[in-house]
């Protein structure tokens, strides 16, 4: 089951908001870990026993972590067991050529940390061994996340020793409905148009594909891989906080980005603090070592950010490509040192025609095919398939045109210019708030159709 999905919308999602207000304290949390099996038994019925051993066997560890002495060398010896198991488990999924199991890189990365935090310290346990069981297992986030940590699932507004009736904040679970919708409709209306042109170009044979289609096709992939991963997240962020919990943010307008390293700052925050806290600073980040090592660690970090999104040639290039350039800026402190405004903006464009092209790797069936439609891109080549272009371009400009408006900050711009009129200020919101549930029925209209896809880091 997907959270797109009518049986989500229409029955799982009220039957479990329903529940999560009946009860209260550890009744509330057992409810929302036996909600969340569910969720995973009704999309991945097979590995539900799966998922329940990873469960319990990191949880165990973990509560047998915490009950040891700080300074006991057990606790060590429990982690490194844990951390070693998690990674076999993934490692052999990825490369057993077979079905990955649903959510399976989240949870194992999840899984460490929660390990690693009860190690260091960073975590306090909750006393309800459930509450454990919950953080790794969250319907809201189990399939892609975002990778929150342990000590940030906490309800926020749940006062007292209760067991029954928890009732929403109003203005949290407003919230948490907004950010669903806008996050349904970026899915929907924009993924899911962009993805019909993105897969038709990528499905062609690059030698025959004109300069023009290629550019279109990398565009509109670059542009719904964003609006789909986005989306989910802001599904995500919505679904947790409308149950009363504090959700990370994932995505920070990326294409905003000056650099090829703050695109990694906005794209995916999640993952990219969860390297840096549990491989990249362990090696020593940048403190030690010199700019050998500052290399070396680098190299280990998007070495194995390429292999955890594939272990396909094109995903350890794509890895290696993003530690070159970003290992690039670092030495030579780009683009901090340019002052002329002109030449800044054209390196942001040159960083944004560089993600592009990373991104034509990154969907490619193969190294060779991506290479392939690359090299179209830089060969002016017209041909016939020109007029495709044009058709596609003319059949979805609305579309194109709302995604490329949108992946700008637009919307909080407005709203910061706006602050010191109330008046306008509260006119614009309404009229967000109206516009964007006016787009969630259209949308909806979609998936009633049959119009769904699934989303595009579930394979990963």
């Amino acid at each position: 089951m997907s959270i797109t999905d009518l049986n989500f919308l229409g029955i799982f999602l009220p039957v479990t908001l329903l529940g999560s207000c009946l009860f209260a304290g550890a009744l509330r949390e057992i409810f929302l870990l036996g909600a969340s099996l569910v969720f995973y038994a009704l999309g991945c019925p097979s590995y539900l026993p799966l998922l329940l051993g990873a469960v319990l066997f990191n949880v165990l560890l973990g509560r047998i972590m915490g009950a040891l002495e700080e300074r006991d060398s057990g606790r060590t010896l429990l982690l490194g067991a844990g951390v070693l198991a998690d990674l076999c488990l993934l490692v052999y999924f990825k490369f057993a050529g077979g079905d990955l199991p649903m959510g399976l890189s989240f949870f194992t990365f999840k899984a460490i940390s929660y390990l690693a935090d009860v190690h260091s310290g960073r975590a306090r346990l909750h006393r309800n061994p459930f509450h454990d069981a919950l953080y790794l297992t969250l319907f809201a986030q189990v399939i892609q996340g975002p990778l929150s940590r342990y000590g940030e699932l906490e309800p926020v507004s749940e006062k007292g020793r209760r067991l029954f009736l928890t009732l929403p904040d109003p203005d949290r679970f407003s919230e948490g409905v907004f950010r669903f919708m806008t996050g349904f409709n970026k899915k929907i209306l924009l993924a899911g148009v962009l993805q019909t042109i993105a897969a038709e170009v990528f499905a062609a044979d690059p030698g025959t594909v004109s300069t023009a289609y290629a550019w279109l096709g990398s565009i509109a992939y670059s542009l719904q891989l964003y609006y789909d991963f986005a989306g989910y997240s802001d599904m995500a962020v919505g679904l947790t906080r409308m149950l009363g919990y504090d959700c990370a943010e994932n995505f920070d307008f990326p294409y905003m980005t000056e650099s090829i390293a703050r695109f990694w700052r906005r794209w995916h925050i999640s993952l990219g603090a969860w390297f840096r806290d549990y491989v990249y600073i362990p090696l020593g980040g940048s403190r030690k070592g010199g700019r050998g090592r500052l290399a070396f660690n680098l190299l280990a970090v998007w070495l194995l950010t390429g292999l955890w999104h594939g272990t396909t040639w094109n995903f350890v290039v794509w890895g290696l490509v993003y530690f070159i350039l970003i290992l690039f800026e670092r030495l030579t402190g780009l683009p901090g040192r340019i002052s002329f405004r002109p030449l800044r903006f054209l390196y942001r464009i040159g960083c944004l025609v560089i993600i592009n092209f990373q991104w034509v790797i990154f969907r490619a069936d193969s190294l060779g095919r991506g290479l392939a439609l690359i090299g179209r891109m830089l060969l002016p080549h017209g041909e016939r398939t020109d007029l495709r272009a044009l058709f596609l371009l003319r059949d979805n400009r609305a579309f194109l045109l709302a995604a490329l408006v949108f992946c700008f900050p637009l919307v909080p711009a407005l709203e910061k210019r706006l602050q010191k009129r109330k008046g306008l200020l509260l006119a614009f919101q309404c009229l967000l708030v109206l516009l964007t549930a006016a787009f969630f029925v259209w949308s909806l209209s979609y998936v009633i159709a049959g119009a769904s896809n699934p989303f595009e880091y579930q394979n990963f």
